[in-house]
């Protein structure tokens, strides 16, 4: 069997191994699906043979299903901006997308959870936990599509020009871009200004003096050469986001019923935390090269102000649970919350095996 070269295992999530059967029948009509998403194409998702999580998803199903599936994908925003991603697999401009429902804010509250502060920390285990989670509220939230994964980000960093943050007050009249709606609260509540696009539009930004800082992964800081318009580093994983691969409901229902069960193979929490892992990996090592860097500084906190972060987070949780309970009256967001922590516990104590 061939493994990734992250690959986790732990107790209480189904991981979703039994994918690696194959499916395909010589019988099935090819398909070619359009996927489209907004990355650079040598983005590590998406990189050739070095282990990137959706390449590899690709490649799987593309091998499960005999070839009857080929999948084309069309990067960095061939086919649509990044925040229209849902809304294209929605009305068919794409077979399959990768969204980010944070570029999107207010429009989906409840995977929204994923963009709480201080919420997930470590996105190897929150990607399993979050999609075993939020499979069960897509049909409620995303209806007009089908999610085939849900995964987390490696959580994002405050990286800043001149001005060196450690306290939520450090803000106070600063202006920020911020990853996602959710950090665009937490910002705002602690009397900054914030202007959200996309991280393709964050680097001009940053050079045209509109903001005084952003958020975002030590190694996408390197990637999209933000790294050249910030020197200072806030080592305190503030938020991560959710990444979802959805698909338009036509292109799914004209499946084979043996190719469907090449798609549903590839719907589970072993593959959202597979996507995920190579992504974080490659995020974490961006750490070092900024630390490399002539004239970067890299602020590293005391419990207390960790603590002091954790507690000007409080607010922006609750406000997650009224966004819920104002859109969906009959949803019980505290409820759901503890649903969400109980995975992120059950899969705690995970252990990792790399993979030459």
């Amino acid at each position: 069997m061939r493994t990734s070269r992250y690959l986790c295992a732990f107790v209480g999530l189904s991981l979703g191994v039994a994918g690696f059967a194959q499916f395909g029948s010589a019988a099935d009509k090819p398909v070619t699906l359009k996927f489209s998403h907004f990355v650079p194409p040598n983005f590590i998702l998406f990189r050739p043979n070095t282990g990137g999580g959706m390449d590899e998803w690709i490649k799987s199903i593309e091998k499960m299903s005999k070839g009857s599936i080929k999948i084309k994908v069309f990067p960095a925003q061939q086919l649509g901006k990044a925040a229209d991603q849902y809304d294209m697999a929605k009305n068919g401009i794409a077979d399959i997308t990768m969204t980010t429902p944070g570029y999107t804010p207010g429009r989906f509250p409840i995977v929204s959870l994923a963009e709480v502060p201080m919420t997930i920390q470590d996105p190897r285990q929150g990607s399993a936990a979050f999609w075993s989670w939020y499979k069960n509220y897509t049909s409620i939230e995303m209806g007009d599509v089908r999610v085939l994964n849900a995964y987390v980000m490696e959580p994002m960093l405050l990286h800043t020009r001149n001005k060196p943050v450690t306290m939520p007050s450090d803000l106070k009249g600063m202006k920020l871009r911020p990853t996602h709606g959710t950090l665009g609260k937490f910002f705002t509540s602690l009397g900054a200004t914030t202007s959200q696009v996309p991280v393709t539009e964050a680097r001009d930004l940053m050079e045209k003096g509109i903001v005084d800082g952003l958020t975002l992964q030590w190694g996408s800081t390197v990637a999209f050469g933000i790294v050249k318009t910030v020197n200072h580093h806030l080592d305190l994983k503030l938020a991560t986001g959710a990444v979802l691969t959805v698909m338009n409901k036509k292109a799914y229902d004209a499946l084979s019923a043996d190719q469907k069960k090449v798609i549903d193979a590839h719907s589970t929490p072993y593959w959202a935390q597979r996507i995920a892992t190579s992504w974080t990996m490659w995020d974490i090592a961006g750490r070092d090269v900024i630390a490399g860097m002539k004239g970067h500084k890299i602020q590293t906190l005391t419990a207390d102000q960790v603590a002091a972060w954790k507690k000007a987070a409080e607010p922006i949780r609750q406000a997650w649970a009224d966004d819920v309970k104002k859109r969906f009256p009959n949803l019980d967001p505290q409820k759901m919350l503890q649903e969400f922590q109980a995975k992120l516990r059950s899969a705690e104590g995970f252990t990792w095996t790399v993979y030459q």
